[in-house]
């Protein structure tokens, strides 16, 4: 019976944690919004406290670890101070710090703070959470595969949505796409060839979002393949696979526009490459055809990328917004 409890506490963790992981890229969630979310009596999305299925799997995730840490002493009777105290500090004890500072933060500035406190708490205890975690092969193998699912269908949804010249709506709807197109006010475009295109959103808030996150997954998910790694004739397989999903990868990249996402993933590649100088010939082959992409890439669109005054611009745009947010909030706080 015990063995049973023993592989019912496992599993029930791995499937919370890879529920997460396979909900991350979701933006579909449900929307609240008091009145910290209007400005000038209109809803601004990104003030809106929202909670995603990814919250849920995170709180849910959570509730099990505290349990599992705490509950033992509880049901053998064992009170002793000690006991609690190392059971807290292994899994409780930042975030008992932080919610202390915020909730005395939250007392002079309200709901906003509250709700923002329920997000850097779940995001810390998260990352540390993944950080501290064992990983068995068999569960990087796993990770590898819903990363790799993530990459492609998250690529095909840019793609479709670059070459449509906005959302697709449809089932996409409830993986979170939102409704976007060249009209739509605020949305970020970029001039092709002398007409304006929108830059795919996919899931995401933003390109730069899903530029970044395409970056990072792709760094996660090489990473853990080298450490998987294949033996034998599936090893051929393992390197056409790898190299299909940096081709995904890099093409969802480059879809995005966004300098950040491009800059980062070239520097990674030829950091790769330099540090490793006597990898296997195809490999190293492979790696600077994507280099030399890349580079085409800027080069064809170079009054986006290596034009000085597109980046002072950008600045200027994001200080003025700055100024006037700043202005917004000093107003409101001397009412």
């Amino acid at each position: 019976m015990r063995y049973f409890y023993t592989k019912i506490r496992e599993n029930t963790e791995n499937v919370l944690f890879f529920f997460i992981l396979i909900s991350l890229p979701l933006q579909i969630g449900k929307h609240f919004w008091p009145v910290f979310s209007y400005v000038q009596g209109i809803r601004v999305d990104f003030l809106s406290p929202t909670l995603y299925p990814a919250d849920l799997f995170i709180l849910l995730l959570f509730l099990w670890i505290c349990g599992k840490t705490i509950m033992p002493s509880i049901a053998q009777h064992n009170f002793a101070l000690t006991n609690l105290r190392i059971g807290l500090t292994k899994q409780t004890l930042l975030l008992i710090t932080l919610l202390f500072v915020f909730l005395l933060k939250t007392l002079f500035s309200g709901l906003n703070s509250l709700s923002w406190l329920g997000k850097i708490m779940e995001v810390v205890w998260l990352g540390w959470y993944i950080a501290h975690r064992d990983y068995s092969l068999r569960m990087l193998h796993n990770i590898v595969k819903v990363f790799s699912v993530h990459i492609v269908w998250i690529t095909l949804l840019t793609t479709l949505e670059f070459s449509h010249h906005g959302s697709l709506n449809g089932l996409w709807y409830f993986l979170g796409e939102r409704q976007m197109s060249v009209t739509t006010p605020g949305a970020a475009v970029a001039i092709l060839h002398g007409e304006m295109a929108l830059r795919p959103y996919a899931t995401f808030p933003h390109p730069n979002v899903l530029g970044g996150w395409m970056v990072l997954v792709l760094l996660l998910t090489l990473g853990f393949r080298q450490r998987v790694g294949k033996e034998g004739s599936m090893q051929h397989w393992h390197a056409l696979w790898t190299l299909s999903l940096i081709t995904c990868g890099t093409g969802t990249i480059l879809m995005t526009f966004s300098r950040t996402a491009v800059f980062v993933w070239l520097g990674l590649l030829l950091g790769y490459i330099c540090i490793h100088p006597k990898g296997k010939r195809l490999q190293r082959l492979w790696l600077w055809g994507f280099v030399s992409v890349l580079m085409g890439f800027l080069l064809m669109f170079e009054g986006r990328y290596l034009s000085f005054s597109g980046y002072t611009d950008a600045a200027q745009s994001r200080i003025s917004l700055t100024e006037i947010a700043v202005a917004m909030i000093s107003a409101e706080l001397r009412h």
